[in-house]
C-alpha cells in the first residue's frame, strides 16, 4: 500500500466515526513503521458548530483536533487505532 492510499483509509475512518462533525479535515503527517507493517497517519480537522456564531457565519474560532491513525501496510488497509495526537510546543 502506498502512503496516498493509507491517508485515504484514515480519512475515509475518521469520516465513517463523525461524519459531518468534522470540517476541513488536512493530511498533517505521513509515516511508515522500521519494518514496513503499519503506517501512521495524522489528519487535523475542525469540529463543526462549536458555537451559533460558528454556524451562523461558516467561520472555525477554536483550534483544529489531531489524530494520529495506525493502519496495516497490506492491501486490506485495516485500521488498527486512532489516537489524539498531541502537540509539541517549543519555546
Amino acid at each position: 500500500m502506498k502512503a496516498k492510499e493509507a491517508a485515504r483509509k484514515a480519512k475515509g475512518f475518521l469520516i465513517e466515526l463523525l461524519g459531518d462533525e468534522v470540517d476541513a479535515i488536512r493530511l498533517e503527517e505521513v509515516g511508515l513503521d522500521e519494518k514496513e507493517n503499519f503506517w501512521y497517519i495524522t489528519l487535523s480537522y475542525y469540529m463543526q458548530g462549536h458555537t451559533t456564531l460558528e454556524q451562523l457565519i461558516g467561520t472555525h474560532t477554536g483550534e483544529r483536533v489531531y489524530k494520529k491513525f495506525k493502519i496495516q501496510n497490506d492491501p486490506d488497509g485495516k485500521v488498527v487505532d486512532m489516537k489524539i495526537r498531541e502537540l509539541e510546543h517549543t519555546m
